[in-house]
């Protein structure tokens, strides 16, 4: 399926039901899109900043390497 065929589908399946299951799958709906943005912790972004000021001076390994 492409994007605007799942979208179309999605949308089919939304309009068929009734008012209920409507507001109850809204609620789980964005509760989904809300936490499927992750975002990294302080520890992550200090991990990628010590990487990247490590690999500026030569300090990584290579595929190979590993």
């Amino acid at each position: 399926m492409n994007v605007a065929e799942i979208k179309l589908d999605l949308f089919r399946r939304i309009d068929n039901l009734k008012e209920k299951e409507l507001k109850n799958i809204y609620g789980k709906l964005l509760e989904l899109m809300e936490h499927s943005k992750y975002s990294l912790s302080r520890a992550e972004n200090n991990a990628i900043d010590e990487a990247l000021e490590s690999s500026k001076y030569g300090k990584y390994k290579t595929t190979e390497d590993v």
